[in-house]
């Protein structure tokens, strides 16, 4: 046994698990294919490994493998099926959503249809750990308007496109009106919020400005 409590054997089946998803990948994105030999380089490790990683591929997970020659492929029109995560990705993927969770102060239905889905490709302790924050999430207010306000700014930050937007801020008792290009989206812990960054142009003004949602 590890210190950490992992069999040897344990670690051997998520490597295991990691190459033969990275076998394919690497097979489905390579149209000339890839020899034993060349898989073998790519992926660390000897020749025979990657024969029986290929025949497992067939044979256990039903993957249409071609051979044209000594080189492998995967049949044309074969879709890859969902990525899997090794332990390791896997956590790493559970302590974002869990930061998503904490830093929303908004019910936010897309985030939550995003991470439940993300849940569902998740180790079940991982999952059910996920699913009792969502019902945190469930409890916060929601916001007149801020699923409107988070979508146009969805759109026009993945579009490059220019808002028009109207923005009250704490310091003032007007809501004044701006032009803005979205450079970028973030949460902070700071105000428990998301906020958009971008270009804010207003009168004689024209600068990297934070925007509230």
């Amino acid at each position: 046994m590890f210190s950490n409590g992992v069999s040897m054997e344990e670690c051997q089946s998520i490597a295991r698990s990691v190459r033969l998803t990275r076998i394919q990948h690497l097979l489905h994105s390579d149209h000339q294919g890839l020899t034993t030999s060349e898989l073998a380089n790519l992926c660390g490790v000897c020749i025979r490994t990657i024969q029986r990683d290929l025949t497992s591929l067939q044979s256990d997970l039903g993957i249409p493998l071609t051979q044209d020659g000594d080189r492998y492929g995967i049949e044309k029109g074969y879709i890859l099926p969902p990525v899997s995560f090794s332990l390791y990705e896997a956590v790493a993927l559970f302590l974002a959503s869990r930061l998503v969770l904490r830093q929303a102060d908004e019910d936010n239905p897309h985030v939550q249809t995003a991470i439940t889905k993300l849940a569902g490709v998740l180790p079940a302790e991982m999952s059910a750990e996920i699913k009792k924050s969502m019902a945190e999430l469930d409890k916060k207010p929601s916001a007149p308007g801020f699923m409107d306000v988070f979508e146009k700014v969805a759109i026009a930050w993945t579009t490059h496109r220019r808002l028009k937007i109207s923005y009250l801020s704490l310091q003032s008792t007007e809501e004044k009106e701006w032009l803005l290009d979205p450079y970028f989206l973030d949460m902070t812990g700071v105000g428990y919020s998301t906020y958009v960054i971008g270009r804010g142009i207003r009168n004689e003004r024209d600068a990297i400005t934070t925007f509230k949602l």
